[in-house]
């Protein structure tokens, strides 16, 4: 279904549904090209019969936020609230949150913004 908010995430791993990408393959691969090129991203797979984003990633180079951060940036998830933190943002949490407790945190923050 186009339209319907899904994030998972996991250490070193997100997928997320990226309506804009449904339907394009052109615009998928716009999103994997981009998304390749963030330091720290070991693999990446945009679907664009799925809408789904599938990014694995070491988590001491980048992090969720940069990631979605960078689909932000690219038009994508335009349905996300605009008060989701920005990349600077995440340095704070990170510094303030540790472990799988701040995982948890971040995954039902996001979440609940979709």
């Amino acid at each position: 279904m186009q339209g319907t908010s899904y994030v998972h995430m996991l250490e070193g791993r997100l997928r997320i549904k990226v309506s804009e990408i449904k339907g394009s393959a052109d615009k998928a691969v716009e999103v994997e090209a981009t998304i390749r090129e963030l330091r720290g991203v070991t693999h990446v797979k945009a679907n664009s019969v799925t809408g789904n984003v599938l990014v694995l990633f070491d988590s001491e180079e980048t992090n969720h936020y940069h990631i979605i951060g960078t689909l932000k940036d690219l038009g994508c998830l335009s349905k996300l609230s605009p008060t989701v933190p920005s990349r600077s943002a995440h340095a704070k949490w990170t510094e303030a949150l540790a472990g799988p407790i701040a995982q948890m945190v971040i995954e039902r923050a996001i979440l609940a913004l979709i």
